[in-house]
């Protein structure tokens, strides 16, 4: 078998060609493509892995929000059940301050109604007792109806002291009248007695007067210039009536 160096020539000249287009045109563009698709392929990882770390802390941060959500449920159902709590505290109170109030005002109208009662009582009584005095007063004669109330004077000067007794006297001088009310008019007789036995008191030159007032229901009133004297039945009544209501005040 015969060599045919050109032939070998050839067909290595065709084989270089071959390679260099091969290499040219296909091997380092597949290369390229390569390393193209494995950038790609390391970029997609390395994308993934950043969206990997990205959800992570993603779900990180959204469980800390539910956990602090949770927490401020928490703490606002404790503070609403505490809210809730001092409400119906404040509004329990505030009943028992409502209903003690109006306990109070309850007890101070009863209070008030029973004052008003027991001064009505009062009233009633004294009007009664008025009454009843005016009627027995109006049964006795005239004339004995002023011997008790002429004798109460002159007991009433002698037990007066000589200052107290002097200072009356003093306001019968220089033209000071002394003026008699009495509850119904006297006889004369009777005006004559009086003249003389209150003169025997003030003195003998003492200018009286005589007048009548029936509220007095049955005594008499002596009106000097700057003092009056009461000895009557209406003067009596409205010491008892302030006396009852005094009683009654300190009673409270």
């Amino acid at each position: 078998m015969q060599f045919d160096w050109w032939t070998f020539a050839l067909q290595t000249i065709n084989f270089i060609v071959l390679v260099w287009l091969l290499n040219r045109f296909f091997y380092k563009p597949v290369l390229r493509a390569i390393d193209a698709r494995r950038q790609q392929i390391d970029k997609q990882f390395t994308d993934a892995k950043t969206a990997d770390d990205k959800a992570g802390a993603k779900l990180k941060e959204i469980e800390d929000d539910r956990a602090k959500i949770a927490a401020e449920r928490e703490q606002i159902t404790k503070s609403a059940a505490q809210q809730a709590d001092q409400a119906a505290r404040a509004r329990m109170v505030q009943a028992e301050s409502q209903a003690q109030a109006l306990m109070d005002d309850t007890r101070k109208a009863l209070a008030r109604e029973r004052e008003q009662t027991k001064a009505e009582l009062h009233e009633f009584a004294l009007g009664l007792a008025s009454d009843m005095a005016r009627k027995l007063v109006s049964e006795l004669p005239p004339d004995k109806r002023s011997e008790a109330w002429l004798e109460r004077i002159e007991s009433y000067f002698a037990n007066l002291s000589a200052k107290e007794r002097n200072a009356l006297v003093a306001q019968t001088k220089n033209g000071g009248a002394v003026d008699v009310i009495t509850a119904g008019s006297l006889p004369a007789e009777s005006a004559d007695e009086w003249r003389a036995r209150l003169g025997k008191v003030l003195g003998a030159k003492t200018n009286f007067t005589f007048d009548v007032d029936p509220r007095l229901i049955a005594g008499v009133e002596l009106h000097f210039s700057e003092a009056i004297l009461r000895f009557s039945l209406q003067d009596a009544i409205a010491r008892l009536h302030d006396k009852v209501e005094t009683s009654g005040k300190a009673a409270q």
